[in-house]
Order: C-alpha cells, then sequence, then structure tokens
C-alpha cells in the first residue's frame, strides 16, 4: 500500500503540473488570463489537497512517500524544460574577427 501512496502522488502530480503547462500556454490567448489562473490554481490544489487527505488519513508514512510522488513528478515534468532551456541558452559562436591590420 506504500506503493499505492507513492503511485497517487505521481499521477497526481503529474495532473498538476500537466494543468499548470496547460494554464500557462493559454494565458496570453485568454480573454480573462487572471480567471483561467486562478481557476487552474484552485482546481489542481484542490485535487492534491484531496489526494493528500485520502492518501495520509491511515498513516503519515502514506503521507511522505505522497509527496515524495508529487516531487518526482515535478522533477519528471520539468525535466524537457530545462533541456530546452539549456539548449537556446547556448551562446552563438561569435564570428571570427577579421583583423585589418594584418
Amino acid at each position: 500500500s506504500l506503493t499505492m501512496a507513492l503511485a497517487a502522488g505521481a499521477a497526481l502530480g503529474g495532473v498538476f503540473f500537466a494543468g499548470l503547462r496547460w494554464t500557462v500556454q493559454r494565458v496570453p490567448t485568454a480573454s480573462n488570463p487572471w480567471l483561467l489562473l486562478g481557476a487552474s490554481f484552485i482546481v489542481r490544489a484542490t485535487l492534491l489537497v484531496a489526494g493528500a487527505i485520502l492518501i495520509g488519513r491511515e498513516d503519515w508514512r502514506m503521507l511522505a512517500l505522497y509527496m515524495v510522488g508529487f516531487l518526482l513528478a515535478r522533477f519528471v515534468s520539468l525535466w524537457p524544460t530545462r533541456r530546452q532551456l539549456q539548449q537556446s541558452n547556448k551562446p552563438a559562436k561569435a564570428p571570427k574577427e577579421s583583423q585589418p591590420w594584418t
């Protein structure tokens, strides 16, 4: 059952971060971005808290594994973003400077 707590944390964490990504992608074109951000946060936070209450009510170790699963989902969901940022921030090769005096 401890494995189920870890899996539940990872699954709900995946839903949380997928929802966050979906929200952030739609904010620039939303007619009311603050409403979108607020509603998205409330839904995502409610899912996480409900999962924590259901999982953690039996044993604190299950709650701890639920949180570990959530953190694993965070690292997994941020992995492609970090790779993309690292690739986009690579400095371009500077052109060789011509030296007019030689």
